[in-house]
This record gives structure tokens, sequence and C-alpha cells, in this order.
């Protein structure tokens, strides 16, 4: 059948921008695939710069983010504050650069990207950084920065938490995008007694917001390189 035919070209460049029907190919394979995982593991591994991928890619990441949120911490036992629950920010670090790679943003993928568009990378990683506020956030709130923020030596560092998480990418990034997570996590009603449960919900959320920030940044970083360039 007609539907079984593809037309791909095996140059590099046209590989990675989709050229043809890279992207129908990359489609139809993840649909063959009966497993969630395996659906993840394949955009993640398989490096694609397309535009066209880009919502296939958004949808399968948002379905790992429980899993990322209670890897963080979220929904350890607290009996204190919900915004005060602890939460690991470098395992959420780690979870935005996986996002990052599988979005083309990470350094290697900028590497890429400046051979496929005869661009600077100097050029393409400081218009990533700035389409990418919550991310410069996250990653802004280095152990050193933290300490100034948290009042307190490196060595003595308490265990960040939400109210953490949210007033260094205010600090950092967007107040706009922190202000939707504050309210968030004040305000959204969770069917869960313990405050740890809705903890859990606040992470899932940012990391759902990460994932959308950053999709939208690979549309608009391929347009600015390939379209209106």
């Amino acid at each position: 059948m007609l539907d079984d035919l593809f037309l791909v070209s095996g140059k590099w460049e046209d590989v990675m921008r989709g050229a043809f029907d890279m992207v129908k190919l990359r489609q139809t394979m993840i649909n063959e695939l009966s497993d969630e995982l395996q659906k993840q593991a394949f955009v993640m591994l398989c490096k694609d710069y397309s535009p066209g991928m880009i919502p296939t890619k958004s949808a399968l990441l948002k379905q790992m983010v429980w899993t990322q949120a209670v890897q963080s911490g979220a929904l350890r036992p607290w009996t204190g504050l919900m915004v005060d629950t602890p939460v690991d920010l470098e395992k959420l670090r780690e979870s935005c650069e996986v996002y990052k790679k599988c979005f083309g943003l990470d350094e290697g993928s900028q590497e890429d990207l400046a051979e496929l568009s005869a661009t600077k990378k100097g050029f393409i990683e400081m218009s990533a950084e700035n389409k990418l506020p919550m991310c410069k956030g996250l990653f802004g709130a280095t152990r050193e920065v933290q300490s100034d923020l948290l009042g307190a030596n490196n060595s003595e560092l308490p265990p960040t938490s939400i109210r953490d998480l949210v007033g260094m990418v205010s600090k950092n990034g967007s107040a706009l995008m922190t202000l939707e997570v504050a309210n968030y996590s004040f305000e959204t009603p969770v069917n869960y007694g313990l405050p740890e449960g809705k903890a859990m919900h606040v992470v899932a959320h940012f990391l759902r917001k990460v994932i959308a920030e950053q999709a939208e940044c690979a549309q608009a970083l391929y347009e600015e390189l390939f379209v209106t360039k």
C-alpha cells in the first residue's frame, strides 16, 4: 500500500531536518511500538530537529513527569507546610537536560544546528537561552547561588523545597511563569489527604511547563534558523 512507502534521503542534514517523508516515517515507527517506554526511548535517542516531531515529543515527555516528580522526592513523608516539602533540584535539572536533548536544545544539538544552518553557535545559544526563562531559572540556581538565596554556606545548605524552587526560578527566570506555578501550588485542589500528594502535583505541573517552554523554543528556533533567515 502507498501508506507503507516513504521517500527519504540518506543525507545527514535531510534526516536531521525531517526532509521528505522522514517525519511521517518516524511517526509510523512510533505508532508501531506498543509500549509507552519504548516510544519515550525512541524520541529521546533518535535525534531529530524537525518541527513536525515536536508535538509528539512533547506529549511523550509529559507522560514521564509523574515518575520524575517522585524521583525528585516530592512524595516523601512530610509533616510541615506543603510549600516546604523537600525537593531535589538536581533531579529536576537532570529531567530538564533530558528534555533539552530531546528537543535539540542541548549543547551538542546546538553544534549540529550551527552546522546545519551555517550560523554561529554563540548566536543559537543566546537565542535559546532567551526563550527558556524557566530553564534559566532552574539552572541559574546552582549550589553556589543557592547559598546566597538561602542564606547559608555551601556545606550547610538545607534541603531545597518547593518554596525555594519557586523563589529561585523567579529570581533567575520568568516571574510570570513562576507566579503560575506558585498559584497552582496554593490554589489547585487535589484529592490527596497528605501534603506530599499535592507537592508531587506541583512538581509535575512545573515539569510540564518546562516541557511546553522547550517545545515552543524548539519551534521558534527552527523557524529562526531555517525559515525566516
